[in-house]
């Protein structure tokens, strides 16, 4: 049987791997939370400068039909026939457009908030793993210390832990 000092040395270590742990798993969190944070202002920022170009879009495609309306105008012709289906065919052009970069900008910020979803999850998956792992640090130091100190230890720390988590300890 090993001194009472061995045992204090090893509950410090598992102490300190506990601490670790702790501190290690509260960094990754951190970051994940700060990465989904990150994805959702990314996504309202795709949002924002997607409708500043559809209206510029639209602003340029209204200036350019109005530069055909001026051009119909000046060769004396009238909205009929061709030069009326030519400025249709305009506008439903620049409509599909506007529609396609408001799809491609909405698909991107769903993109963007699926992914800061994923990370606030990991920052939750994070923190309840470590839990568990600075759990079983501390039972695997307990049981260390108590295979080298005295029946008092065992007695009064160790076996009390077992019962509160409704387990018999061997021995």
């Amino acid at each position: 049987m090993a001194d009472p000092l061995t045992a204090a040395f090893i509950m410090v270590g598992t102490t300190l791997n506990i601490a670790g742990t702790g501190l290690q798993a509260n960094a990754q969190r951190r970051a994940y939370e700060a990465a989904a944070e990150q994805a959702e202002k990314d996504a309202a920022y795709v949002e924002e400068q997607t409708e500043k170009a559809v209206q510029r879009y639209r602003e340029e495609g209204e200036e350019f039909q109005g530069r055909q309306r001026a051009i119909i105008g000046a060769s004396g012709s009238t909205f009929e026939g061709s030069p009326l289906m030519i400025y249709e065919k305009t506008t439903r052009q620049m409509e599909e457009d506007i529609l396609q970069i408001r799809e491609q900008g909405k698909h991107e910020a769903e993109r963007l908030r699926s992914q800061a979803g994923q990370y606030s999850e990991m920052a939750t998956q994070t923190a309840v793993s470590s839990l568990f792992s600075m759990g079983q640090t501390f039972i695997s130091g307990a049981y260390d210390a108590y295979k080298l100190t005295p029946g008092s230890f065992k007695q009064n720390y160790v076996n009390k832990a077992y019962r509160y988590q409704g387990l018999r300890f061997p021995g």
